[in-house]
């Protein structure tokens, strides 16, 4: 034991003057606001309404620079692409498809919006129950009256406006899927005159980009204009979760999280193309993520969330070290002994602890390297089958007795399981009280029993092979075997499979709005691990993250789903 502590404090020893030589070596490297740094002239392209803020971000970093140089020109083609550049364009605009050419960054968002008059007399009945997507694209498809698309409403023809842009139309043909520049009525103007149509017409609707909105002054629905309701699930009213049109803020932050349509949303990208060794991209992309990003904001785009901008700067952290200029091979050979040197010892570290303690291994950016995308389309969902707020499912067999287990949904927030805590046959259960626990690597969490009745038969494999249930959730990792006491009753609360696969897309918002609220300045390690870029969740979301977090998505998700 004597031997491990002096090879430990040996290689602590080491790690401590290979630091000093790091951060020696770096101190030439870091580029930080008001450092006046020779530049080599970057070549600056933005597509079309980004012009503003991009001059905003370049005139702020260069009065903190003065060595920063840089051209601003019009965005080129992919093909032309110069070495040592960088691009800022909007996603999917047209002729800027710019895919797996080099570092690509969701630095923003976009979004078009609907609005309409504050004294328009179905006013309150608009807020209540909004409207759906379905109604918008009839809007552009043949004259519609207020009666058409509100309950109660009142009988006036609607008046649409547009604002004329390429961005707008392109949204909102995309969102209607038809061709909307042949509405009768519908009338495709200026922002500002968009906005003083809606301010006059008490039975119009505008179709306006979120940044023109705040820049016009419109911040909450306090004035003669107001934010217009998405009815997302098409259930006639605006539930809790989509409620976010109080304001622009909780609009914004809705749109992140993913309660707003995505067909109605652009990121803003920065595009750095594959080979590049000017090292004022990086520390300009840093700065942006740093002190830039209020200035989203101040153009009217929507800013990043903190999660996505820490995964952003471990991102370019990882290009930063990553890259290593040509004219310094004196350096090069230092940083090429001393990461050596530091993964000696890291790999002499696990030789020691490696049989107690696994290793999860991280990419440069801070992501899993198996990290997936976890959205409804990862679901599987099982036809014939009951589903349950609780997030399992009830299967009746032939005998008239009750096979239960979880949904698909609950698997993938997990990870893979590693016990299961059952209650015994013969035990008596009701509908709602916690019936079996799962459990990964100590980290539990209790599930609800979707059915009443009498236990009579437990999957005794799980005890031995508890990742069953992540490989086969429908199948072989069944849970229990009941005798319901109550089944026609209760089947009435459940799902069948269509009906579960709309849930399921609230669901993965509200999983999206534990994760932020959970996501305080202390877990900020996590963030990598919890959303992608553009909002998309990674895979076994939960696995990973601390005890207390576990504990917080049993009060605050599960146990208030039933």
């Amino acid at each position: 034991m004597k031997s491990v502590f002096t090879t430990i404090r040996s290689l602590i020893l080491i790690n401590v003057f290979a630091s000093c030589l790091l951060l020696t070596s770096r101190a030439d490297n870091n580029a930080s606001p008001g450092e006046n740094l020779s530049y080599d002239t970057l070549k600056i392209f933005c597509s079309e309404g980004l012009n503003e803020l991009v001059n905003i971000w370049t005139e702020e970093y260069s009065s903190l620079n003065p060595g920063f140089r840089f051209i601003a020109s019009a965005p080129v083609e992919v093909n032309q692409m110069p070495p040592n550049s960088l691009f800022f364009i909007t996603e999917g605009g047209a002729g800027m498809d710019y895919q797996d050419e080099g570092l690509r960054l969701v630095i923003g968002q976009s979004a078009l919006v609907a609005v309409f008059n504050a004294q328009n007399p179905s006013a309150e009945a608009i807020m209540q129950q909004g409207i759906t997507s379905e109604e918008i694209s009839g809007l552009f498809s043949s004259k519609t009256r207020w009666v058409d698309i509100i309950n109660g409403g009142h009988d006036a023809d609607i008046k649409l406006f547009i604002t004329g842009n390429k961005e707008s139309e392109m949204l909102l043909k995309s969102f209607c899927r038809n061709d909307i520049t042949d509405k009768p009525g519908g009338e495709a103007k200026k922002i500002a005159d968009v906005i003083h149509a809606i301010g006059c017409d008490r039975d119009a609707i505008g179709f306006c980009m979120l940044q023109d909105i705040k820049k016009a002054g419109i911040t909450a629905n306090t004035g003669n204009i107001k934010l217009l309701p998405l009815d997302k699930n098409s259930n006639g009213r605006i539930d809790s979760f989509e409620d976010i049109y109080s304001d622009t803020e909780s609009l914004t932050r809705g749109i992140w999280i993913g309660k707003y349509p995505k067909s109605l949303c652009r990121n803003i990208c920065a595009i750095v193309p594959e080979r590049y060794d000017d090292k004022s991209i990086d520390a300009f992309l840093l700065w942006i993520m740093n002190d830039g990003g209020k200035y989203l904001t101040v153009s009217g785009f929507s800013d990043l969330s903190r999660y996505a901008r820490e995964s952003n700067i471990s991102i370019l952290a990882g290009a930063k070290a990553g890259s290593v200029s040509s004219n310094e091979p004196s350096r090069s050979g230092l940083w090429a002994f001393l990461i050596s040197l530091v993964a000696l010892t890291g790999i002499l570290l696990i030789l020691i602890f490696g049989a107690k303690r696994k290793i999860r291994k991280i990419t440069p950016s801070g992501v899993a390297t198996n990290a997936l995308p976890f959205n409804e389309q990862t679901v599987s969902v099982l036809k014939g089958i009951y589903f349950d707020k609780s997030h399992t499912w009830s299967f009746m067999e032939k005998d008239g007795k009750v096979r239960i287990g979880i949904d698909d949904f609950l698997q993938h927030v997990t990870g893979t399981l590693t016990k299961i805590k059952f209650r015994e046959p013969g035990e008596n259960v009701r509908r709602g009280e916690k019936i079996f626990t799962l459990i990964r690597n100590g980290k539990q969490i209790d599930i609800h029993s979707p059915v009443s009745g009498i236990i009579r038969e437990k999957n005794i494999s799980l005890g031995e092979d508890s990742a069953m249930i992540n490989r086969s959730p429908f199948g072989d990792g069944w849970i229990y075997i009941i005798e319901p006491v109550n089944w026609e009753r209760e089947i009435r609360f459940m799902f069948m499979s269509e009906k579960y696969k709309e849930w399921i897309k609230d669901e993965i918002v509200r999983l999206k709005e534990f994760l932020a609220a959970v996501l305080t300045p202390g877990r900020l390690a996590y963030s990598p691990l919890i959303l992608q870029d553009g909002g998309e969740l990674t895979d076994n979301v939960l696995a990973d993250l601390e005890p207390e977090i576990w504990e917080d998505f049993q009060r605050n998700f599960i146990d208030k789903s039933v």
